[in-house]
C-alpha cells in the first residue's frame, strides 16, 4: 500500500465520522424541540413551570399535570405538596405565608 491509499482511507473515516456527527445533532436538535412527539400526536400531560431553589438541598417546584397546577417543596429526605389549585385559579404564595 501506498500513501495515497493511506490518505483516502483517512478521508474516508474522518467522512463518516462526520456524518455520523450532522446525525446525532440532528436528532438531539429536533428531540429538544418535540418534533417526533408531533409527529405521534402525542401531548405532554407534565411540565415544569418553575423552580426556585431555597438551598442546595431544598427546592420549590411549581408543576403543571393536566388542567391543574401542583406546588411542591421537595427536600433532601422529603417531599411535601404545597399547593394543588386548577390551572385558572392557581395561586403563588410567598415564603412568608408558608412560614407564618
Amino acid at each position: 500500500m501506498d500513501i495515497v491509499s493511506y490518505f483516502r482511507y483517512l478521508l474516508a473515516l474522518i467522512f463518516v465520522l462526520g456524518l455520523m456527527g450532522v446525525v446525532a445533532w440532528c436528532f438531539n436538535y429536533l428531540s429538544q424541540k418535540n418534533f417526533f412527539r408531533s409527529l405521534t400526536g402525542q401531548r405532554r400531560r407534565l411540565t415544569v413551570k418553575e423552580t426556585l431553589t431555597l438551598d442546595p438541598k431544598t427546592k420549590i417546584i411549581l408543576l403543571g399535570a393536566d388542567d391543574q397546577e401542583h406546588l411542591i417543596l421537595v427536600g433532601h429526605e422529603s417531599h411535601l405538596l404545597l399547593s394543588s389549585a386548577p390551572l385558572k385559579q392557581a395561586t403563588v404564595f410567598s415564603l412568608r405565608e408558608m412560614q407564618g
